[in-house]
């Protein structure tokens, strides 16, 4: 599989505020044959054989379905279930027990 390399800009802080982005930085995305991004700096991202799914980005690694559906995620300490919407975003999380909201997120 051959790799391209391309830099691209992140935002400024007042072009994205709140997001938890790493601004104003160049970093080089390295990017596969299938053009997914595989490596960001010395972060190497994980996919589900020739899909789309992210199975590792380097700090998080994600369970699917097989149909590909996000079912879970954890972060070496802490696992949780995933909840997305009809969009497939990622909307919520839940304990391993399903009985408590671990984090939300609403989109408009």
């Amino acid at each position: 599989m051959q790799a391209r390399e391309r830099r691209e800009s992140l935002p400024k802080a007042d072009a994205a505020p709140g997001f938890g982005r790493a601004l104003g930085l160049r970093r080089a995305l390295l990017y596969d044959s299938l053009d997914r991004v595989a490596k960001r700096g010395t972060t190497a991202f994980r996919y589900d054989g020739g899909s789309n799914n992210l199975l590792g980005d380097g700090t998080t690694d994600y369970t699917r379905t097989p149909d590909g559906s996000l079912l879970a995620s954890t972060d070496g300490t802490t696992t949780q279930w995933s909840v997305t919407d009809q969009h497939t975003d990622l909307v919520a999380g839940l304990s391993t027990d399903g009985t408590t909201v671990t984090g939300s997120t609403a989109y408009d």
